[in-house]
């Protein structure tokens, strides 16, 4: 079966924005688009999927560093098949599916082609294929040597095409690389757009995101602008460094812990003011030690105070069962295994950067009282790579030096919490205290 495009569009019932028309229009066996979140970019490669499908004996790769990243530009591809039909039937129903919950998802037709979901994060596995199109997912976080030494082999034997697609993530990496190649290379083109690019996006909301995001993380989530991580990582105004802590007495307490092993356990208390969003960093603990060894002298430490939750890492297990120890409300954000691990680290950063933002009132949603001198520091010390040795670390890690980072780690997963929870939650009520991790699960 092969249909042409624009046929195909009319039977799937897809009508294209003017962004989005120009990648498909396109005849260059490498493209690369840079855009803004929301702008439509996953559906226009979840389209292409959908077309090549249609073509006969089509081998077709979706690429991403974890299964849940590479799913949507595939979801997209299911959803329009499903909407189209020929005689009567449904595209989808002439495909086989395989759509597992966890690993890889697949569609396959009588006449001999197929799609598949791939993770890289076993990059051993993206090896044997031989490919027609390649579609990279969230490319920005892909590493280079996967692109040179698995993906881009994969292409060759049957001259196929890649369709690049990201959010910009700074302005180094595979897919700044990408971007810059499709500049000046023959059979290259690349795009970049904003989300206002997709005219079913609200200005309000992009109005409301400009003056509460930090001006990088606009610019990269909403602008598509590949934006420098060199330098600091943190602005600190001295305005969000308070002197004393009047007007903080009675709110709600939380406990914010990161720990990686052979360094200092980072411990941080906070009070919250969650209708406003606002986080109050008023005490710290950074010791060589364990946190059940330190449990007694957290407690005494908020001795008298309503402890709301403790805030810890969603992928170390071992240090949500020991911060059982202080409070049953352990909470983490397992939205991040929609994400992934590296994407939900940036995402962390990124909300510790929104919270320390200026906003109009002339002051942060997040204050730091000066006797947290080691939180202070690491704002100060944190700064992202200069360079990165890929090959030694076999992993392309778009990340701020770690060595000075621990306070502001602690501090993200309450942050990444703050970003999301709605002010309607009823547990945004200032001093109400949930005491059962799944019960309130739901809002993260």
């Amino acid at each position: 079966m092969n249909i042409k495009k624009s046929a195909f569009f009319g039977i799937i019932g897809y009508h294209p924005h003017e962004r989005q028309a120009s990648i498909h229009s396109s005849g260059s066996r490498f493209r690369v688009v840079a855009a803004g979140a929301r702008s439509g970019k996953s559906m226009a490669a979840g389209v292409e999927i959908a077309y090549e499908l249609f073509k006969p004996n089509r081998h077709i790769w979706c690429v991403a560093t974890q299964y849940e990243l590479a799913e949507k530009e595939f979801d997209w591809a299911v959803q329009f098949l499903d909407r189209g039909k020929i005689k009567g039937v449904k595209l989808l129903d002439l495909c086989r599916c395989t759509m597992s919950r966890k690993g890889s998802k697949s569609l396959e037709t009588p006449w001999g082609s197929w799609a598949r979901t791939k993770s890289a994060e076993k990059p051993t596995s993206l090896l044997g294929d031989e490919l027609d199109f390649l579609v990279l997912c969230e490319a920005s976080q892909i590493p280079t040597v996967v692109w040179e030494r698995y993906l881009r082999p994969r292409i060759g034997p049957r001259n196929g095409k890649v369709l690049a697609c990201s959010t910009p993530n700074a302005d180094a990496g595979l897919f700044f690389d990408l971007y810059n190649k499709a500049e000046s290379e023959p059979d290259w083109e690349r795009w970049n757009f904003s989300t206002l690019a997709n005219p079913t996006f609200s200005k309000a909301e992009w109005g409301i995101a400009k003056k509460e995001l930090d001006e990088k993380v606009f610019a990269e989530q909403y602008e598509g602008l590949f934006v420098s991580r060199r330098g600091k990582v943190f602005d600190l105004d001295n305005r969000s460094i308070i002197e004393n802590l009047k007007g903080i007495e009675y709110l709600p307490r939380a406990v914010c812990v990161h720990f990686k092993a052979n360094n200092p356990i980072a411990i941080l208390f906070v009070a919250l003011k969650f209708q406003t969003k606002e986080i109050f960093v008023y005490d710290e603990i950074r010791e060589m030690k364990t946190l059940p060894e330190l449990v007694p002298v957290i407690k005494r430490r908020l001795a008298g105070s309503v402890l709301w939750g403790v805030f810890v890492d969603y992928w170390d297990k071992a240090i949500q069962s020991e911060a059982k120890g202080l409070c049953a409300a352990v909470v983490t954000n397992h939205r991040e295994k929609e994400i992934g691990k590296q994407q939900a680290y940036i995402r962390r950063i990124q909300s510790v950067q929104n919270h320390l933002k200026i906003c109009e009132s002339g002051q942060s949603k997040m204050r730091v009282f000066r006797k947290c001198s080691a939180l202070i520091e690491d704002f100060d010390r944190a700064k992202w790579p200069d360079k990165k040795n890929e090959i030694e670390e076999k992993q392309e890690a778009d990340s701020p030096l770690t060595k000075f980072i621990f306070g502001p780690l602690a501090i993200s997963y309450l942050t990444g919490f703050m970003s999301s929870v709605s002010p309607e939650s009823p547990y945004a009520e200032q001093g109400k205290n949930p005491t059962d991790e799944e019960e309130f699960r739901w809002q993260l």
